[in-house]
């Protein structure tokens, strides 16, 4: 990642390689430009693998959340695969496939790769707090706890 350049202790969307807001709705920067996912699903398993903070998760789990309801079974399987190396062909084609840790069955974000409101909220940045208004990745129903959990930790700071 580039060397972040501040002005007045903010970095410029534009000089950050990767940024990720997950306030409101998810999106994900290279340059300050949003990418642009061929499928919506495959953007959403990016917002998971976020959501996630560098914790592997599995296809099936993957699975699960993408097609919630539904019984994981060999069709559910193989389209979770299609929809993993749809996400892995955008991030390529931009060249950032390396925030990715890939394993087999088992797959994860690299933190120290991304910059994100919600890792910087984590980390008590008191900008990402000030920022938080109660919505995250609205865009996804698997996130309304964690909405729930960031603004009950900045009502108590």
């Amino acid at each position: 990642m580039s060397k972040l350049a501040l002005d007045n202790g903010r970095a410029s969307l534009k000089e950050i390689k990767v940024f990720v807001k997950t306030f409101g709705t998810f999106e994900i920067f290279l340059y300050g430009e949003a990418l642009v996912f061929g499928r919506s699903k495959a953007k959403e398993t990016l917002a998971y693998l976020i959501h996630k903070k560098g914790s592997y998760s599995t296809v099936s789990e993957i699975a699960s959340i993408l097609w919630e309801g539904k019984d994981y079974n060999r069709s559910i399987q193989n389209q979770t695969q299609v929809i993993i190396s749809a996400m892995m062909k955008t991030l390529k084609d931009n060249d950032i496939n390396d925030i990715i840790i890939k394993e087999r069955n088992r797959i994860s974000i690299d933190k120290t790769k991304i910059k994100c409101d919600y890792y910087d909220f984590l980390n008590k940045d008191a900008n990402a707090i000030k920022n938080y208004d109660g919505k995250y990745m609205t865009n996804y129903s698997w996130a309304e706890i964690t909405a729930g959990e960031l603004l009950s930790r900045k009502n108590k700071t």
